[in-house]
């Protein structure tokens, strides 16, 4: 089964390299034709290498995100120990598989238990820390996925009061690996005096980019970037009010074709860039407040026939829209013609930054409500606010599992053939920020936000990394969505 879902993601991808590499050709009578490379898939590893290019020396104390990368290794770690585990007449391994989502579930959940064990240890250019947690919680951990989690019946009446014959204040120890990090902490660039976003990137960022890249293709990219930025700005500022209609529908009754909407967006601005630092990929953080929209639609319509109580109207929002801010996040690779040296392995994630999802600049949110349990045999029961704080983790989770990479392609199939993008997954959701806590009626109501910019980021490096050489070869035409 696995092996199944592995051909078809590297299928799909490999069709999408195959349309963009199409699309970087010049034509075959200026170009001589090349093999492409073979599509993006990568076999599961316990480990993922450290950067070649990892600094000599390391910081006294590893940063957050250190420590949650270390903390998600080491709970994906721990899971796959206790899935080997007995409880009951069965192993944890058959339990997780009675319902979807269930091991993961056990990730999320553990990451709460995990308790530092010791001092952090310098890495192969990065930290390994260890953790620990007694077999009690892990058994408090599996009662409650078996009450809340589990759509099976076969464990509803197994007792969670011992598993693989462990005592309960065992403490189980596992050390978790930072590795991959950099990429999480990498913020953007913000507008300075100067719109020169790369020569204020790091070391390492700009060192990949002039080894790799031409400064005509750098910039182009950046310059793409904005672009796309832009495009991806019309849909929300369609959808500004204008009395009783939106602005898409009123512009469009005075005569707006699709590109005067880029028109409404000239005061916007870039607020930031981001240049990966081993993928050639920018992504650029573009902003525009509706009073600058209004302005601008107002301008437009200057030379046409306005009425009187439209105008009046446009002339009232301007003044009472406010400044806040409407942000897009546009990305771009560089061309492959501009290459300085040869990138092969980089081509799927070229591809699907070439056709990125909708959701790169989006905030994920999820909102979950539980109630006390008055059937819990559990040790240690979790307050409600507690529970449905780690119980919208694990929702959230199978939520950014659900986004779409490319066509038929998930992030989660994605991350189940790709170790360091599960734990990226993972580290992100430490991250996600509580936004609204509600008890009432006897329930307690807890909202999530994660922004899922930086998800984005963990999936390029996923497909940027190098290929395996034993991939089906693409067949058939590609498509790609506008």
């Amino acid at each position: 089964m696995v092996g199944s879902r592995t051909l078809r993601i590297a299928a799909v991808m490999a069709l999408a390299v195959t349309c963009w590499a199409a699309a970087q050709a010049p034509p075959a009578d200026t170009q001589p034709a090349t093999t492409s490379s073979p599509a993006t898939s990568r076999p599961t590893t316990t480990k993922p290498a450290p950067p070649a290019s990892a600094p000599a020396t390391l910081p006294a104390v590893p940063d957050e995100w250190d420590q949650r990368m270390a903390r998600a290794d080491a709970a994906i770690k721990l899971t796959q120990r206790i899935k080997k585990m007995a409880v009951g007449d069965a192993t944890v391994a058959e339990f997780l598989q009675e319902s979807p989502g269930l091991e993961n579930a056990l990730h999320v959940l553990l990451l709460a238990e995990l308790r530092p064990a010791g001092q952090p240890r310098p890495e192969g250019g990065t930290f390994e820390i260890p953790y620990e947690l007694p077999v009690r919680s892990v058994l408090a951990v599996l009662e409650e996925i078996r009450d809340y989690h589990d759509q099976g019946r076969r464990f509803r009446d197994v007792a969670f009061d011992e598993i693989g014959g462990l005592a309960p204040d065992k403490p189980l120890r596992q050390a978790g690996w930072a590795g991959g990090a950099d990429l999480l902490t990498g913020s953007f660039i913000p507008r300075g005096p100067s719109a020169d976003f790369f020569s204020r990137s790091d070391a390492k960022t700009r060192k990949f980019w002039l080894d790799h890249v031409t400064e005509t293709g750098r910039v182009r990219a950046e310059a793409r970037a904005r672009g796309d930025a832009s495009r991806r700005l019309v849909e929300p500022i369609r959808k500004l009010p204008i009395g009783e209609r939106s602005l898409g529908p009123f512009a469009e009754e005075h005569g707006a074709r699709t590109e005067d909407f880029r028109r409404f967006l000239r005061g916007a601005r870039v607020e930031g860039a981001y240049y990966f630092p081993d993928v050639p990929v920018v992504t650029v953080r573009q902003a525009v407040s509706p009073r600058l929209v209004y302005a601008s639609l107002k301008s437009w319509l200057h030379s046409r026939e306005l009425p009187a109580d439209e105008l009046h109207l446009l002339e009232r929002l301007i003044v009472t829209a406010g400044d806040a801010q409407i942000t897009r996040i546009g990305i771009a690779p560089a061309a492959e013609d501009q290459f300085t040296r040869p990138l092969p392995h980089v081509r799927a994630a070229l591809a699907a930054a070439s056709a990125a999802p909708d959701w790169l600049g989006e905030t994920a949110r999820r909102t979950l409500a539980v109630k006390p349990s008055p059937t819990t045999t559990s040790p240690a029961p979790a307050r409600p606010t507690d529970r449905a704080a780690r119980d919208a983790r694990v929702a959230l989770h199978a939520q950014l599992a659900k986004l779409p990479v490319a066509e038929d392609v998930s992030v989660g199939e994605l991350a189940d053939d790709d170790v360091q993008l599960r734990t990226g997954m993972l580290a992100l959701l430490q991250a996600a920020r509580e936004v609204e806590t509600v008890t009432e009626e006897g329930a307690t109501r807890v909202t999530l936000e994660l922004p899922l910019e930086r998800l984005w980021r963990c999936v390029l490096r996923s497909l940027g990394k190098p290929l395996p050489t034993t991939l089906p070869a693409a067949t058939g035409p590609a498509t790609r969505s506008p």
